[in-house]
């Protein structure tokens, strides 16, 4: 029985195997398995791998799982997708020797070789950019098959609604980190702006969705999952997806009892605080590029975007004069809600069948859609507006920059 389509989605099973291979039991036994946690950004990863990082010890002793690499192989952004990374860099093709010199893929081979080494007979390993980084030629996908040879692998994507993503995502590639902390107005969009420059794939932001999962991701034909599985399934077949919103929005549970089915670690787990990863606002810098742009902003002492955006952002919330107001916003058009509404259900619907047509799917799915339009999540500050008003004129004419 080779290469069938198991769908395992439903009300209970919230864990989809996308496709499976089974092979014979003599050959099974001979490898020792390996989860590979690839993402996507943005989707409860944060929260997961400080969970993981807790409960290392639990999955080792009790699941018979060794969470791998962790502190070591680097999640780092320029891990893979440095000029030097054999398996980030498309110009590369590394030979043996060369990738000897690779330090991050060593690190990597470190720990496949720890684990092959060990008495465990299950090994997680977990990078949110792995695949979003990796260089997908054919050479690229040789040496990584080659150093996973003697493992049964299964691949592990965390899926998020994709109009609850796409926000996300947006704000975590336009923070300072990502696009400097200078006064080009044209590295920091609205998200109104940003939307329509990625559907029209000319976003510059080197993070951008069409730049690292291709133009029918960022058309918004397919969501982050969907590219990756197109690449990752010519090479690997099992691919499971984990669905954060099942088990009542509890991604970390679901993962444990379903995903990876670490049993004991399921019913044991070091309860902690959740670390959210949360979405930072935007509005204060492109308030801060405004004002700069208006030549309000006219003296000069060292300060960037981040900084003068954070004063701005202490002067609204303590403020007399200001404190408590709203600022007026520019959002996305009803018609541009719609089609993104619809995307996000079409997208769910191929991704996760069962669990659309459930009572969770659908109707839930709807629901927070319409929780985000209230919760201004589609909008950005109208500075241009927010400007005419003296007082915050007052105040950007007295920043020193």
């Amino acid at each position: 029985m080779q290469n069938q389509n198991i769908a395992l989605s439903s009300t209970k099973q919230k864990t989809v195997l996308i496709h499976n291979n089974v092979t014979s039991g003599k050959e099974m036994m001979k490898k020792k398995h390996i989860f590979l946690h690839l993402g996507v950004q943005k989707s409860g990863t944060t929260t997961l791998r400080f969970s993981l990082d807790q409960n290392r010890a639990r999955l080792l002793q009790f699941d018979d799982i060794d969470y791998i690499c962790a502190h070591q192989y680097p999640v780092r952004l320029h891990g893979l997708d440095g000029e030097r990374s054999c398996l980030g860099n498309p110009a590369l093709e590394c030979s043996p020797e060369d990738i000897r010199k690779d330090v991050y893929f060593m690190s990597f081979r470190s720990c496949l070789m720890n684990y092959r080494n060990s008495t465990a007979t299950k090994a997680l390993f977990h990078n949110e950019v792995f695949i979003s980084n990796f260089s997908a030629t054919k050479h690229s996908w040789q040496i990584l098959r080659n150093e996973l040879r003697d493992f049964d692998v299964t691949i592990i994507l965390t899926y998020r609604r994709y109009f609850e993503w796409l926000p996300s995502y947006y704000a975590q590639v336009h923070n300072a980190q990502g696009i400097g902390n200078d006064w080009d107005k044209s590295k920091l969009p609205t998200f109104p702006e940003w939307f329509q420059l990625s559907a029209d794939c000319t976003d510059q932001n080197t993070f951008s969705v069409h730049r690292r999962w291709g133009d029918e991701s960022a058309r918004r034909e397919l969501h982050p999952i969907e590219s990756e599985i197109s690449r990752i399934k010519l090479h690997y077949q099992n691919i499971r997806i984990h669905n954060m919103h099942a088990f009542s929005g509890d991604l970390v549970s679901n993962f444990y009892c379903n995903t990876i089915d670490a049993d004991y670690t399921c019913e044991h787990q070091i309860k902690m605080h959740v670390h959210a990863n949360p979405m930072r606002t935007t509005d204060y810098e492109i308030l801060a590029l405004t004002a700069y742009e208006k030549g309000l902003i006219k003296n000069s002492d060292g300060l960037g975007r981040s900084e003068v955006g954070e004063l701005a952002e202490k002067f609204h919330q303590l403020s007399a004069k200001v404190r408590g107001t709203k600022f007026p916003t520019i959002c996305l058009s009803l018609q541009q809600q719609e089609e993104l509404l619809n995307r996000s259900l079409e997208m769910e619907k191929r991704l996760l069948p069962e669990w659309f047509a459930s009572p969770d799917g659908e109707a839930a799915h709807r629901t927070k859609f319409s929780q985000y339009i209230k919760q201004g999540k589609f909008c950005a500050v109208d500075a241009a507006r927010v400007l005419e008003e003296e007082e915050w004129i007052n105040f950007f004419a007295h920043v020193k920059i």
